[in-house]
């Protein structure tokens, strides 16, 4: 025997959307209070959000400051990846397999020579991969 499908009027959804509104409490939950299925509760509760989109709350002074704050400081890191993507190249060709490494303590903070041990390579500053980080590292 097929199912029979159980019809609800408009203000009985309404009154329920409110109640999940309202209160905050889990649709599921709310669901059961009322004796219906979750899932039909949930297409109700979605629909009213669709039909009622919650205007996009202003920022607060602090919010608007630590935003400013994060812009800057992820401008500045792509202008110093960029930097180093562009160093890095120089360098790879001048000094055949030298990379620039980030130190936790700091930006940019050694030179490292990939060809053979690893290890830190002074460099004058006749060099000009250490003339150009040296100009870098002043911007800051």
């Amino acid at each position: 025997m097929p199912e029979h499908r159980r019809k609800f009027s408009p203000q009985f959804k309404a009154e329920a959307v409110q109640m999940v509104i309202e209160t905050g409490k889990p649709i599921a939950e709310v669901a059961r209070d009322l004796g219906i299925h979750d899932g039909t509760l949930g297409n109700w509760v979605n629909a009213w959000r669709r039909e009622h989109p919650e205007p996009d709350q202003p920022l607060s002074p602090v919010e608007r400051a630590r935003v400013k704050e994060l812009e800057e400081e992820n401008r500045r890191l792509r202008m110093e990846n960029e930097f180093l993507k562009k160093v890095s190249m120089t360098a790879r060709g001048h000094r055949g397999g030298m990379r620039i490494c980030r130190s936790p303590s700091g930006p940019t903070s050694a030179l490292l020579d990939a060809s053979s041990s690893q290890k830190s390579v002074a460099l004058g500053l006749e060099e000009p991969v250490t003339a150009a980080l040296s100009a870098y590292l002043r911007l800051f």
